[in-house]
């Protein structure tokens, strides 16, 4: 069960992320990651795994 992989994520440089017009995209590989946990809240049992597509986070 290996966690979210951040391998392959791209820096967001050395602008400031609250400069106008900044467009730095994050890349996330994807994987497989486990959600919940057997001792939280109800809310939060029980845990499972669930696959997360690749995909982009605009940084801000």
């Amino acid at each position: 069960m290996a966690g979210l992989a951040l391998a392959g994520a791209v820096a967001l440089g050395a602008a400031s992320p609250n400069v106008a017009g900044t467009s730095a995209m994050v890349s996330f590989a994807g994987g497989h990651t486990r959600i919940g946990s057997e001792g939280g809240p109800p809310a939060e049992t029980p845990p499972f795994i669930v696959d997360v597509k690749p995909f982009l986070l605009a940084g801000c």
